[in-house]
């Protein structure tokens, strides 16, 4: 399963992810509500902590990471 967002569900690792450009802890952050949106569209729910895989430096400006979020079925 993935959306044009990005968002898909990685079955071996029973994970959401979702590609992220920005700062995370920005209010603006549009990556997390997507994510919940795709969760909640596919059956799934949160399993654990999420996790933030850091594709650039902490200090750019525009940091690329991927959200990835363990699930399982609801």
């Amino acid at each position: 399963m993935e959306t044009d967002s990005g968002c898909r569900y990685v079955r071996r690792a029973q994970a959401g992810q979702a590609p992220s450009i920005g700062p995370l802890r920005s209010p603006d952050e549009p990556a997390w509500p997507v994510m919940e949106e795709f969760m909640a569209e596919h059956g799934l729910v949160a399993n654990g902590p999420h996790h933030e895989i850091y594709l650039s430096a902490l200090d750019d400006p525009a940091p690329r990471t991927v959200l990835r979020q363990p699930v399982r079925p609801a």
